[in-house]
């Protein structure tokens, strides 16, 4: 047999290298904790946007909402009428709901920075039900998993990326006929949707929890091909 033709390398996309990154720097600092040296710090990779900006229609949303189990539907609505990032859903406790001052406080968010958002009402609607049914608890984690006890935080799996309802949802896009739209796609949906109901990028950076207006400018050109295309309607 000749010599094997090796293809061109394809590039990584940033988060792919990220993931791998966070486990090299994992591995190191235990080296270093059992051997007692300073491990060295590996640099980030540059904070690109990703190019994938995937979100649904009005009629995909409702029919992939419906597709839920009971107990995972509302963590959905956090999700697709928050913007909320799966890990920060899971982490709500009943004492970080404002319903006086119609707000969630999100304690623990990925860049460190804790914020208040807006309740959405179809999210209210739906944690009131929750709370409601639970006896109005004052504290507790608010979503519950089907045996009634709580999610696993995804910061301690063992790679980076995993997701708790990762197989529900699944199960959900399978039911509603949808393909190739993660859990983490409802953050992309919910920017999307902000962007189409002419809410300014400001906005939506503090709502998400976004550290830069860099990070949601990608999401302008969904607004122009959403202008572009309600412009047709026009006779």
């Amino acid at each position: 047999m000749g010599p094997v033709q090796a293809g061109p390398l394809r590039r990584p996309r940033p988060a792919t290298v990220e993931r791998f990154r966070a486990v090299l720097q994992a591995a190191l600092n235990y080296a270093a904790a059992v051997e007692r040296f300073d491990a060295p710090k590996l640099g980030r990779t540059n904070p690109v946007p990703e190019k994938r900006i995937r979100f649904l229609s009005r009629d995909q949303e409702s029919r992939l909402l419906g597709g839920y189990a009971p107990h995972v539907r509302p963590i959905a609505e956090a999700l697709c009428f928050q913007g909320l990032r799966i890990g920060e859903a899971l982490r709500l406790d009943w004492v970080h709901v404002d319903w006086a001052g119609n707000s969630l406080f999100v304690a623990e968010t990925k860049t460190g920075d804790p914020r208040s958002v807006t309740l959405h009402p179809t999210v209210r609607k739906a944690l009131h039900r929750l709370w409601v049914g639970r006896g109005s608890p004052a504290e507790g984690r608010v979503f519950l998993n089907r045996a009634g006890r709580p999610y696993a935080d995804p910061r301690r799996y063992k790679l980076p990326g995993g997701s708790p309802i990762r197989r529900a949802h699944q199960t959900a896009c399978r039911r509603a006929g949808i393909d190739d739209f993660h859990v983490h796609d409802w953050r992309h949906h919910w920017a999307c949707r902000c962007v189409m109901s002419g809410i300014d990028l400001e906005t939506i950076r503090q709502e998400g929890g976004w550290k830069s207006l860099r990070m949601v400018e990608r999401y302008g050109t969904v607004s122009a091909a959403h202008r572009a295309t309600a412009m047709k309607k026009l006779r």
